[in-house]
């Protein structure tokens, strides 16, 4: 009888022991998943600028001085890298140099599109290769015309 008493504390405390580690475990994956990303935001161009994200590389070359509302989530293990930014008319000469695709949205291109800004066709169009300067730049982005904002994915 005193037997069966101290199995069943035993059997219970292990139980207890194996949650409490399986949770320990899960929580650290958690927090140690989150370590290889980076979000930022910037109200301006010059923001960014002093965030020293040009220097990182995680913004384009093209990136226009009339951008605001700059958001960057940067993978850094996997070295994705997404920017959204709306922009001015000092961008219409570089968005019209472009041979851009029409009807396209992110979730077709497995992308997240959370505040819908490039889920309506008839407004966004693809830019899959960008021209800058005298090269390709690596990447594409979306364009939502008529909200002037852009996406950009690396």
């Amino acid at each position: 009888m005193m037997n069966s008493k101290i199995l069943k504390k035993v059997m219970l405390w292990s139980s207890l022991f194996v949650a409490a580690a399986a949770l320990i475990a899960y929580l650290l994956l958690v927090a140690f998943s989150t370590l290889d990303t980076l979000d930022l935001r910037f109200a301006s161009y010059e923001e960014a600028v002093k965030g020293g994200v040009m220097e990182r590389d995680l913004v384009p070359s093209f990136l226009p001085l009339s951008a605001k509302e700059i958001e960057v989530n940067a993978n850094l293990d996997g070295g994705g890298v997404f920017v959204k930014f709306t922009f001015g008319s000092d961008f219409d000469s570089f968005l019209n140099a472009q041979k851009k695709s029409p009807g396209v949205t992110p979730e077709q291109l497995g992308l997240n599109d959370h505040d819908r800004t490039f889920s309506k066709t008839s407004e966004v169009v693809l830019i899959d290769k960008i021209f800058s300067g005298d090269d390709y730049i690596t990447g594409y982005m979306l364009v939502n015309l008529k909200k002037r904002r852009a996406l950009y994915v690396k």
